[in-house]
């Protein structure tokens, strides 16, 4: 899929493209007494696919998040490979600049050196690394949501997954949207920026023969 684009048409009168970085950055604080009495459920929230894609290139390193194309991969398919991985051009700190607030994030573990790393077939960034530009964001912008959708567990184990949440807990904290209770009524977004809790991470893998389904919770 194609990435997000980066560029209005000429602003009127200047000469110049608008960047959506111009306008867009802080969206939900600007339109705050707009969304103030809306439930989460009732704002479209600006996504991306594979937001971590960007950093991908020739040479990046291929994983086994596509086995069976893995071993039959030459270097004319290798580089069709990495043009199709990569589905964003925007960085993750330009895309939430650029007003993205809901980020899909495929997590792969890579047995050689024990690091994570976000991937789509080949890998990209270092996961730690990521995770911080995003802290970074949200401290620097308090009534922006933002929700973590890591829906891709490579080479994990369930204690990884485990090590994993608690790393999301250690970079946002009490900013961490709890799970709401059952029967518990849908979060306003006027809410959460007064309870300081504008982080939803949900952490899902099916593909295992095991299903695991983790939402960060500071209130245990």
């Amino acid at each position: 899929s194609s990435g997000i684009n980066a560029e209005w048409p000429l602003r009127p009168g200047t000469g110049r493209k608008l960047s959506l970085m111009d306008t867009n950055k802080q969206w939900m604080t600007q339109n705050f007494d707009i969304l103030k009495d809306r439930k989460l459920n009732e704002i479209t929230i600006p996504g991306s696919h594979d937001s971590g894609s960007y950093s991908i290139a020739n040479g990046s390193k291929r994983t086994d998040e596509l086995p069976n194309l893995g071993r039959c991969l030459n270097p004319l398919v290798e580089r069709i490979g990495v043009i199709w991985s990569k589905t964003q051009h925007m960085t993750i700190k330009d895309q939430l600049e650029a007003g993205v607030r809901y980020l899909d994030l495929r997590v792969y573990k890579d047995n050689d050196d024990e690091q994570l790393y976000l991937v789509h077939g080949f890998e990209a960034g270092l996961f730690s690394n990521e995770l911080l530009r995003i802290k970074n964001f949200v401290d620097s912008n308090p009534k922006e949501y933002i929700i973590l959708d890591i829906n891709h567990l490579y080479q994990f184990t369930f204690d990884d997954a485990v090590a994993l949440m608690f790393e999301l807990n250690d970079a946002f904290g009490t900013k961490l949207l709890p799970p709401r209770e059952k029967g518990q009524a849908m979060y306003t977004f006027g809410e959460i920026v007064d309870l300081q809790k504008t982080v939803t991470v949900a952490i899902t893998e099916k593909r295992k023969k095991y299903r695991l389904r983790l939402c960060v919770d500071t209130t245990a």
